[in-house]
């Protein structure tokens, strides 16, 4: 994976990544949040 980090002022502002790499991550992250029930409200 190859991101570049954009800075302004001397502090990380953007991430900046090949498309192929972006979609893989929003695929896992999606993965993560089916298998882990994250984008459901936790009621006590």
């Amino acid at each position: 994976m190859s991101i570049q980090i954009i800075e302004s002022n001397g502090v990380p502002e953007y991430a900046e990544a090949p498309i192929a790499d972006y979609r893989a991550l929003i695929e896992k992250a999606e993965m993560l949040d089916d298998a882990t029930g994250l984008s459901q409200p936790y009621i006590a």
